[in-house]
Parts: C-alpha cells; sequence; structure tokens
C-alpha cells in the first residue's frame, strides 16, 4: 500500500471533513510544523536518532520482549525458526548509509499524518536521514542456516502487517540488509527492533521494519507486479538537493549570503551542485563530504544578493548525469519521489 492511498484510507470523521473544508490547520496541528520553513542550519552528517524520521503505515506494533521475537527463514522444503537474540549475536558489519521516503520534498499538504504513522516529519525534507548502521547480510544469514536462496523474489513479512517481495539479486548483492542496529546502539522500537530491512539506494517503500519472516524462491503477485518490467517493484531514489539554511521567507543582511543543505541520489552519488539566484547561470557548490554510494553529502556555497527579494533555486546532477529537474510540488502517485528543484525565496534588506 502507498502513502497516499494510507493517508486516504484515515482521513475519515472529523478529519476528512476538516480537510475536504479547505483548512489544513488540523493537518498541521498533527503533522507539528514548528520547522516547516525548515531547520536554518546545515544539518549533521550523522543524524540522531531523536531527529530521524519514521514512516509506518500500519500504524507501530505493541513493544515486545526480545526472548519472545522469532525471526522465521524459509525456502522450498525448509522452514526454520531463529530467536531474535541468536540473530542479534551473529557476525555483523557497521555501515553508513542514507535512509529516504519517497515523499520527501514534498508540500506539507501532501505530507502523511503525524502521530500514528509518522514522527519527526518536521519540514518538506525531514524525511531522509544518514545512520550508522549495524547490518547482517541476508545471504549469510541464509547460508548459516542452510535455507536455500532461490529466485524470482525475497518476501519479507513483520509484525505490523507489511510484506515487500525483493528481487533477488539485490539480496546477493548484499543491496537490502537486514540492520540490528543504529548509530552505536540497539535498533530502537520506532525504527524496526530488533531488526529491519534497509534497501540501499532505494526509497524506504522497500526498507520492512519490525520483521518476523524472510522466505526466498517466492513469485511476485500479480497486484506487485511492475507494468513495465513483470518484475517486484523497485523503487531507485531520484537525484535531489535541498536547502537548510537560509530558510524559505528569511531576510538577510549581507549583500554576500552562506546557503547550505544536502544532497542525495541512491546508488550513484551526486558529484555536482549549483544554486542559481533568480534566472542566473548558478554557482558551484562545495560538496562537504566525499561522494559516493548510498551516503548523501551536504553542501555549501555563496551567493551575492542585491536589496529586494529574490529565489534559490538548487539543482544537482549524479555521477551517471541524472539530474533533478522541474517537477511538481505536490506528491504523484506513489513511489515516484520528489525529484525536482528546491526553491525558496528570500530577501535582502
Amino acid at each position: 500500500m502507498s502513502r497516499d492511498r494510507t493517508r486516504r484510507s484515515i482521513l475519515v470523521g472529523g478529519a476528512a471533513a476538516a480537510l475536504a473544508g479547505g483548512t489544513w490547520q488540523w493537518l498541521r496541528r498533527r503533522v507539528g510544523l514548528a520547522e516547516r520553513r525548515g531547520p536554518g542550519r546545515l544539518l549533521p552528517f550523522i543524524t540522531p536518532e531523536d531527529d530521524f524520521y519514521v514512516f509506518a503505515k500500519y500504524g507501530f506494533p505493541e513493544e515486545q520482549p526480545l526472548s519472545q521475537l522469532q525471526l522465521t527463514l524459509s525456502g522450498p522444503d525448509r522452514r526454520v525458526s531463529v530467536p531474535w537474540a541468536e540473530v542479534l549475536a551473529l557476525p555483523s558489519q557497521t555501515r553508513t548509509l542514507t535512509l529516504c521516503c519517497d515523499g520527501n520534498g514534498f508540500l506539507p499538504s501532501s505530507m502523511p499524518l503525524a502521530g500514528d504513522i509518522a514522527r519527526n516529519w518536521r519540514w518538506r525534507f525531514s524525511a531522509i536521514g544518514t545512520a550508522e548502521w549495524r547490518v547482517v547480510s541476508i545471504k549469510e544469514l541464509f547460508a548459516r542456516y542452510d535455507v536455500p536462496l532461490v529466485g524470482p523474489c525475497l518476501r519479507s513479512s513483520a509484525r505490523d502487517g507489511e510484506d515487500f517481495f525483493h528481487p533477488i539479486d539485490s539480496i546477493l548483492a548484499d543491496e537490502v540488509v537486514l540492520a540490528v542496529g543504529m548509530n552505536g546502539g540497539p535498533l530502537p522500537h520506532l525504527r524496526g527492533f530488533p531488526g529491519r530491512l534497509l534497501a540501499l539506494g532505494q526509497y524506504g517503500v522497500p526498507s520492512v521494519k519490525w520483521v518476523s519472516e524472510l522466505g526466498s524462491g517466492e513469485n511476485v503477485p500479480a497486484s506487485w507486479r511492475n507494468l513495465e518490467t513483470g518484475t517486484s517493484q523497485y523503487v531507485p531514489v531520484q537525484p535531489v538537493a535541498f536547502v537548510t539554511s537560509p530558510v524559505e521567507g528569511e531576510v538577510v543582511h549581507d549583500a554576500r549570503v552562506e546557503v547550505v543543505g544536502a544532497t542525495y541520489a541512491g546508488r550513484h552519488p551526486v558529484r555536482e551542485v549549483r544554486v542559481a539566484v533568480d534566472d542566473g547561470p548558478g554557482v558551484l557548490a562545495e560538496l562537504l563530504e566525499p561522494a559516493q554510494p548510498f551516503v548523501w553529502s551536504r553542501w555549501r556555497a555563496e551567493v551575492a544578493l542585491s536589496p529586494g527579494r529574490h529565489q534559490l533555486h538548487v539543482s544537482c546532477v549524479d555521477a551517471v548525469g541524472r539530474y533533478s529537474t522541474t517537477s511538481s510540488a505536490r506528491a504523484p502517485r506513489e513511489p515516484d519521489g520528489f525529484g525536482g528543484i528546491h526553491t525558496i525565496r528570500v530577501s535582502r534588506a
């Protein structure tokens, strides 16, 4: 189920009436848009757990003791249930990876409801973050317990009722991994404790949380198939760059203004970010981190502003030539994601 369809399914009663009446005040209160214009600063490279966005289509399952939780691995002619405590003790590695929701970048009116399904979604570009994840290879997990890992797909099932079908090639390439820790600690409950998937370079849709079963040799139901390829869903991130300071509507006083933000393009790192003032040619930004796959980069640029009102436009291009493009700021049918050019309005006094 998509984020849009989930949102539609829960907009009932008074909430639906409020939205139909043309006011978004109820939604704004639920989402808590204290930072709806932006954070006004350079974001930390590693997102603190308390600031990392959360989205759960079906709500958050109840917390359960680790001793009561098991992970079931299944394949042709073999099915094994492993205590999660045992899985957490398996060999792992720490990887720095960015996770991005396909709703990241859309207008507040396209944000999901807070509370039961979303947390920390404070402004348009809150639904992206980078963490140091402790991960276990799924292919090594299946090998350890002698469970066949075969195609065409791996099905992941979770305690919140989520299912997803992953192309087996992404599992064998370790581009879908099992995360069991975050930023040096255990995986918090809201992040999917005791284990969640991370689909590298894809939007968050396939990164199933609260995993309870992984089953190989699955065929994709017709309702899940990509209409063009006939395969399971693969939802690669589109290149995007966004401004975190200055913020929308800010009044600045200096003739030269520092502009900062972040950029991400999934598998292929961003090679260039440009900031344009009004219809100008654009200034090449400095990337503050080495470009690498599956990890964002922060950037900074300095632009000259004459007195008056201006628009700042930020765009990017990745290592294989994919550009961020003019895009609707309202969420399309999923899981297209926002790959648009971020524009903010500022004034120089």
